[in-house]
């Protein structure tokens, strides 16, 4: 009934018809979808995972977390850290937000671009915009080198599970300074000091998140064609078009 209403008003305030209708993310995992949903005439698209670690109550620092990981692991990290000495990691406040808005914005479409599947494109104000209405909720972070804006990276905290957010890095520096592999270590200190209990890595770099000690969570969107002849051969199109998860989980606790 509520879409057949939503379809209405679209139709009658913003003259266009609906050509087909998305719904999404479900958990496929009971134990972690709060919603349920009826998908009678929708076709169900398994969807990469969200990459998710869940915190040990008694790590009280970062420190912690490294003596929780296997020694090959713990070497691993500490080497990453040591290639990002030459960076500095600023948190942003709103006007250096805006100050950098746009040099975000360029990083993180960069890093979008590169993307296998992606079904949108942020808005240019999109950091200012999140910044302005969530304020001390998210923690925006700058990576610098040289004083100049090479990485950044977002972090959203709802108390019990914590969000990293979208983010950005110069690929040509990657390697010389582990630009992402060291975000998801701030991210992961980060996490352990709010004393959250999960944090939401998101999708996309499965097997690196899983390094780090995130768990895959099966999701799935549902999609229906309002053309009753392209939704009937809708999983064959969609066999046919979603990329694959092709990755080797990793386990780094010991």
């Amino acid at each position: 009934a509520i879409i057949v209403e939503l379809k209405a008003y679209i139709r009658k305030h913003e003259k266009k018809k609906i050509q087909s209708i998305l719904f999404k993310d479900f958990y496929k995992d009971e134990n972690w979808s709060k919603d349920k949903f009826d998908a009678t005439g929708f076709t169900e698209i398994t969807v990469q995972p969200d990459m998710i670690v869940p915190f040990n109550k008694e790590w009280q620092n970062f420190d912690d977390y490294l003596m929780a990981v296997k020694s090959k692991y713990r070497v691993k990290f500490k080497k990453v850290l040591k290639k990002a000495k030459a960076l500095e990691f600023r948190e942003l406040n709103l006007n250096e937000t805006e100050t950098y808005n746009e040099a975000m914005y360029a990083l993180y479409k960069a890093t979008a671009d590169r993307a296998v599947f992606s079904l949108f494109l942020l808005d240019p104000q999109y950091f200012l915009d999140l910044k302005k209405t969530l304020g001390d909720k998210i923690i925006l972070t700058g990576v610098f080198l040289e004083d100049k804006l090479v990485g950044f990276y977002t972090f959203i905290d709802h108390g019990e599970m914590a969000d990293a957010h979208f983010l950005g890095y110069d690929v040509t520096l990657n390697s010389k300074h582990q630009l992402y592999f060291n975000i998801l270590l701030r991210l992961l200190s980060t996490g352990i000091e709010k004393r959250n209990s999960y944090l939401n890595l998101s999708r996309t770099a499965l097997e690196i998140k899983s390094s780090v000690g995130a768990e895959p969570h099966e999701m799935a969107i549902y999609l229906r064609s309002e053309n009753k002849l392209i939704n009937k051969f809708l999983p064959y199109i969609l066999e046919k078009t979603v990329p694959k998860n092709n990755w080797v989980q990793r386990s780094p606790f010991k």
